[in-house]
């Protein structure tokens, strides 16, 4: 009776890990995985964006605000875990591409973007994918190669940087910056919480006239994502503004982020002032350090635009946040999303 109990128990452990092995939630057959949900981006996943992105360097390309100003609920969000995958649209041929931000959960997601991607036709190239997910994606035998984004790399400055002008590269620009109230002693530093009309209808003004100044084409983009800013009302904005008399001459438009971070939304300085840029970044480095502690900038990419690199380069950054691009095998095994 014994012998038959024991085999009895020895049949049914057998059977169990029979039953686990083939139907494990690890298997790589996407039949077997039910999928997540991707969920336009709304204000109201704001703070649950935010509480993601906290356990991780600053990157902009997870910043809420920032997906929200260019991409609206066109932005398509998946949480898992730990990790959130984001689906938006290419700034030049609105086609749809993906990016990760993830460690452990990185395979679960990846998962899920290649089923979506299936579904709608899009492309498996993952872009500005940070080094801390890039850590995990490389372990997977999915990846077919890795390189950097180099566009997409964002650009860190210690706030002190600019408003002592220490740095030796940055000795020059505190020249442009005595010459400007030097030829202009009354300018007015103004900053504010809140997008009033005036405030509104100034920032507006001074955008036509910068591209007026710039014979700037490709501006529309710009401009929608910084009226989609303005109006959102969920995180606050912290504007900064120099008035001659008045009339607003420049701008920036700052967020504050976790560890000690603000990062620069916007900005625009009219051309008739030299120096005025960096009068800015000074102004508004002194407000985010004074008033809100802040230690550091990020200034965001350059995009690959010659002018906006050379000119952030010249201010001599601490560091940059280095990003890549993905590429996924074409034979990956990739069922399509579940009608």
């Amino acid at each position: 009776m014994l012998n038959h109990t024991l085999m009895y128990i020895v049949i049914m452990l057998v059977t169990k890990k029979i039953y686990h092995k083939k139907f494990s939630t690890k298997s790589k057959n996407q039949n077997n995985i039910s999928p997540l949900d991707w969920m336009p981006l709304t204000q109201r996943l704001f703070d649950r964006l935010i509480k993601t992105t906290h356990h991780y360097d600053i990157y902009s390309d997870f910043v809420a605000t920032n997906i929200w100003a260019y991409m609206g609920s066109s932005a398509l969000l998946c949480f898992h875990e730990e990790g959130v995958a984001i689906r938006m649209l290419d700034d030049y041929d609105n086609q749809p591409y993906y990016t990760l931000l993830a460690r452990k959960s990185s395979s679960r997601l990846l998962d899920e973007i290649l089923m979506h991607s299936a579904s709608e036709g899009a492309s498996t190239l993952l872009r500005h994918v940070p080094a801390e997910t890039i850590r995990f994606l490389r372990k997977d035998n999915r990846v077919n190669s890795i390189e950097h984004d180099r566009d997409n790399h964002d650009y860190v400055y210690s706030v002190d940087k600019f408003i002592h002008f220490k740095n030796r590269k940055l000795k020059t620009r505190k020249k442009e910056l005595d010459k400007l109230h030097k030829k202009f002693p009354n300018l007015d530093v103004r900053y504010d919480l809140q997008h009033n009309n005036i405030l509104v209808n100034d920032i507006k003004k001074l955008y036509k006239t910068w591209i007026d100044q710039t014979k700037q084409v490709q501006w529309q983009k710009d401009y929608d994502a910084l009226c989609r800013v303005m109006k959102q009302q969920t995180v606050p904005q912290i504007i900064v503004s120099i008035y001659d008399e008045d009339e607003m001459i420049g701008f920036t438009i700052n967020e504050l982020i976790h560890k000690s971070y603000y990062m620069g939304f916007s900005g625009k300085a009219n051309r008739k002032y030299p120096g005025l840029s960096i009068a800015l970044e000074h102004e508004t480095a002194k407000i985010m350090k004074t008033t809100y502690g802040c230690k550091y900038l990020n200034l965001e990419q350059d995009l690959g635009i010659e002018g906006l690199r050379n000119f952030k380069l010249s201010l001599s950054p601490d560091r940059m946040i280095k990003k890549y691009k993905v590429v996924i095998l074409a034979d990956s095994n990739i069922g399509k999303m579940p009608l």
